[in-house]
């Protein structure tokens, strides 16, 4: 569910989401759903690390009464945190200058590659912190721990999990299975979801979204479980929705793929291609009786 972008577009409020997850409830078992939130902290990246629920979106009330809602449906709610992702700006205001990555020859990260708002031009405006490093770890676990305890969602999608910088003066992995392993340890039925992870991920994150483990003969699916990436066009044009992609087309999805059947919803996804939800939906429950029985 495609929430804030970088730009502060809104693909889709709160409520909004939640008319959409209704109108699936009509069509599907709500227990089959699992409801992953992209940029439901306001501006996508621009905002990291802050994650509190987005102003334009709804704020806490409309957070609330969305996922409320969705689980009445009997659906569940995953919301995203970028594990390493900081705007440089955040950086300085918190006082995290210590937890930025650095390379084996000791010279800060600079992610200078991706570009937000379409000008043919990167945007570098955010750098990756290390969750190696003590003080940003725990203000990760406290916003997790403060989204969750409120909002009483079903997991986390940890963002750019993959990651493995030659940082030589923080662990980054040690400091990643601290941080699962205090979720594991504080909740029960809580789903750790990760991002294009490696084997050296498969033992704490049991399931990704990922681009490259999609083959159905993947060794990959030995161990864990994967759905479309976030950068999987949505109906029609193929938007990605906040995903800095832009565009993707549009693919149907396969019934023997085992890769989780996934749709990406951005702002008329509903409105102007109910048809082609309908065939996923669809598609989705023949899944489950090729893959899940």
């Amino acid at each position: 569910m495609h929430c804030e972008g970088w730009t502060g577009h809104v693909f889709n409020t709160f409520d909004r989401q939640l008319d959409i997850l209704k109108w699936i409830a009509d069509r599907m078992d709500g227990r089959r759903v699992l409801v992953y939130l992209a940029g439901w902290d306001g501006r996508y990246y621009w905002n990291y690390p802050i994650y509190k629920p987005s102003t334009a979106c709804g704020g806490e009330d409309g957070l609330f009464r969305m996922i409320e809602g969705a689980h009445k449906l009997g659906m569940h709610v995953v919301p995203m945190f970028g594990v390493i992702a900081s705007n440089y700006k955040n950086t300085k205001e918190m006082g995290f200058q210590k937890a930025v990555c650095r390379t084996a020859y000791d010279l800060e990260e600079i992610c200078d590659w991706t570009g937000w708002d379409e000008d043919l031009a990167t945007e570098p405006i955010w750098q990756p912190l290390n969750v190696g490093e003590a003080e940003f770890r725990q203000h990760l676990l406290h916003r997790i721990h403060s989204i969750t305890d409120q909002f009483q969602t079903d997991g986390v999608v940890l963002d750019i999990s993959g990651w493995l910088p030659k940082d030589p003066r923080h662990d980054l992995f040690n400091g990643l299975s601290q941080l699962i392993r205090n979720l594991q340890q504080r909740y029960e039925d809580y789903l750790i979801f990760g991002e294009n992870g490696s084997d050296l991920h498969w033992s704490m994150i049991p399931f990704y979204h990922h681009g490259a483990h999609l083959k159905a003969d993947h060794p990959f699916f030995t161990y864990c479980r994967t759905a479309y990436h976030l950068w999987q066009g949505a109906p029609g044009r193929g938007s990605t929705g906040v995903f800095e992609g832009g565009l993707n087309p549009y693919q149907a999805l396969k019934v023997d793929n085992p890769a989780i059947p996934t749709l990406a919803i951005v702002q008329d996804t509903l409105s102007s291609h109910a048809d082609e939800m309908e065939k996923v939906i669809d598609m989705s429950m023949k899944w489950g009786d090729r893959w899940l029985s």
